[in-house]
């Protein structure tokens, strides 16, 4: 445990010492930044959640609690695109908004 977060600290040390935060507006950006890196990755994720529960429900056609099960993962998984679509548009407007 400790090493690893010695590894994960030593890759994010040269982020941090170039992230010299001045004021409000770059402090919004870093963060925008960020979370625009990670979007693409959820999105990854949800699209993966949507299909694994489609592929629960398609090969679990006889048994009805596979299949509802199925239906939840499909339905968390567009749940969850559709909150990843909804940031990455929030964020569109905070970056025309404040850095435009």
């Amino acid at each position: 445990m400790s090493r690893s977060l010695a590894v994960l600290a030593a890759f994010l040390a040269p982020i941090f010492a170039y992230a010299a935060i001045s004021d409000l507006r770059s402090l919004i950006g870093k963060f925008t930044d960020i979370l625009q890196a990670l979007i693409p990755i959820m999105i990854g994720l949800g699209l993966l959640a949507f299909f694994w529960g489609i592929a629960n429900f398609i090969l679990n056609a006889d048994n009805e609690e596979k299949r509802r099960e199925g239906r939840q993962v499909m339905l968390w998984g567009v749940i969850a695109l559709t909150v990843m679509v909804l940031i990455a548009g929030i964020l569109t407007v905070i970056e025309n908004t404040f850095f435009r």
